[in-house]
């Protein structure tokens, strides 16, 4: 209750009430909310109090991009997954969903209105945006790209989906250091906004916390040699 409460509420396949702490506590804040909206395949303990459930197409009937994993693997690597099964008729994808609320709410799958005017105004010319095509032009114009050329054996999405595998592209390179932007070209470990809490940080160090407060105690293993 207040200033600043919230009126409405988007989940995207999720179940806070569970997976949050103070579940009991959200789930009565829910019940208050002037309208919700989820997209979810699912009714939980949280989607039960949406006024619409939208629910997706399901996951397999969608084309995939690996973002995550490669970034965990000891190689570069390059894959994509084509969707398993079709969609049926009338079925959205998630994002499909989020871009047609983003519009009805003003914006555009960017976020940023020059760039989504842009792209309203190319759909009129039959240019339809998707994270499929924004992942080409990533990988067209990036260091492993085509550039456009019609004779370079760079990277492009239809090159990977002919790779039924994906892409071997080698061993990782190091690129820390040209995404360093200070003018120093070092990593800055203690900037101004952590160094300025400092004092205050000691400072609640050295109270004595109230009778009722949770105090966290970590346990360490000091080896010597």
């Amino acid at each position: 209750p207040g200033a600043g409460q919230v009126k409405a509420l988007i989940t995207v396949a999720s179940n806070p009430v569970l997976s949050s702490p103070g579940g009991p506590r959200l789930d009565a804040a829910l019940a208050q909310l002037d309208f919700m909206v989820s997209l979810d395949i699912y009714v939980n303990e949280t989607t039960r109090h949406a006024d619409l459930i939208l629910p997706p197409a399901w996951s397999l009937a969608e084309e995939h991009f690996d973002l995550f994993f490669p970034m965990l693997s000891v190689r570069d690597l390059a894959r994509w997954s084509p969707p398993v099964v079709r969609p049926r008729i009338g079925e959205m994808h998630d994002w499909e969903i989020l871009v047609a609320l983003a519009r009805r709410l003003g914006g555009g799958p960017t976020g940023t209105p020059a760039v989504d005017r842009l792209l309203r105004a190319a759909e009129r010319f039959g240019y339809r945006w998707s994270p499929a095509s924004t992942i080409d032009l990533l990988l067209r114009t990036g260091s492993r790209g085509d550039h456009f050329l019609p004779w370079s054996k760079g990277l492009s999405v239809t090159k990977l989906q002919r790779a039924e595998h994906g892409l071997d592209l080698g061993p990782l390179q190091p690129g820390i250091t040209r995404r360093v932007l200070h003018r120093d070209r070092k990593v800055h470990l203690a900037p101004q906004p952590l160094l300025g809490s400092w004092d205050q940080l000691e400072i609640a160090l050295t109270e004595t916390p109230p009778a009722d407060a949770l105090v966290l105690i970590g346990r360490q293993h000091h080896r010597r040699r």
